[in-house]
C-alpha cells in the first residue's frame, strides 16, 4: 500500500519503507543504519533518527540519502571544482 509520501506501508509491521530504512510514524523512529553518514558541520545530519534535518514541512527527501537542497548544493560544488580543474589544466 502506497502512502501520502509515496513510501510503501506495510500493514502487518505499522512501518515505511523509506527507500533505504524502515520508519516507525508512530514513534517517529528509523530502523536500521543510515548508509549516508551526514555532515560534521551540520548536525542534524548525523543523527541516526532524523529525517530532512529535522524539518521534514520545509525539505524534501526523496530517496533517503539528503534532502533535495543538499543535493543541489553538491552538484554546485561539483560544478566549481570541475571548472577549476579545467583552467588549472588548460
Amino acid at each position: 500500500m502506497k502512502s501520502y509520501i509515496d513510501y510503501i506501508y506495510d500493514l502487518n509491521g505499522k512501518l515505511y519503507h523509506t527507500e533505504r530504512r524502515w520508519y516507525n510514524s508512530d514513534i517517529g523512529v528509523f530502523y536500521g543504519i543510515d548508509s549516508i553518514k551526514g555532515n560534521t558541520v551540520k548536525p542534524f545530519t548525523i543523527h541516526i533518527d532524523l529525517f530532512c534535518l529535522n524539518n521534514p514541512l520545509h525539505y524534501i527527501d526523496v530517496d533517503g540519502a539528503m534532502t533535495e537542497e543538499e543535493k543541489e548544493e553538491k552538484r554546485q560544488q561539483g560544478i566549481e571544482a570541475y571548472s577549476l580543474l579545467q583552467k588549472y589544466f588548460r
